[in-house]
């Protein structure tokens, strides 16, 4: 059975299955993307195959040349796009289930330096000043990433939209 300062199994089980999901869900999105890109991809190239065929002219294989250009690379552009926003909204997810992970566990830290000041001799919760700076330092630094990838996603997203 978990003690008061470590996480319920079912509680750790819980984080697992939600990284299980949020990468099944990924995998399943590329998957489905991979799939789509790939008929399309067969489309494009039937479609190419009947237009090149049907050239009769040099002029007709400079049209068709130019009209065969602009879909592959608009269709390369849409699945780097879509593969960005699926790789973005797994890292939301992941760093969503990270962040509630840690929360718990400064939780738990918190509530057993509380229970070990109380429980220990006279004067120990006067000495608890190292416990919480410790604890201050940790929760800037995750809140400094958190905010470094915040930036970065954006930036990545602006560079994206170019």
């Amino acid at each position: 059975m978990a003690s008061k300062n470590t996480p319920a199994p079912d509680e750790s089980l819980g984080s697992l299955f939600k990284l299980a999901d949020v990468a099944l869900s990924a995998a399943e999105s590329f998957a489905a993307l991979n799939v789509a890109t790939a008929r399309q991809a067969f489309a494009d190239g039937a479609r190419n195959t009947k237009a090149i065929l049907s050239v009769k002219s040099a002029e007709d294989a400079a049209q068709v040349q130019s009209a065969l250009v602009k879909p592959s690379s608009d269709g390369a552009v849409q699945y780097s796009q879509k593969a960005y926003e699926i790789s973005s909204d797994a890292a939301k997810e992941l760093a969503r289930v990270f962040q509630d992970q840690f929360e718990q566990m400064n939780r738990s830290l918190r509530d057993l330096a509380q229970r070990t000041a109380h429980a220990g001799p006279t004067g120990l919760p006067g000495n608890m000043g190292p416990f919480s700076q410790v604890f201050e330092a940790a929760n800037k630094a995750f809140e400094n990433i958190n905010q470094a990838v915040k930036q970065a996603t954006e930036n990545a997203q602006a560079i994206s939209r170019k």
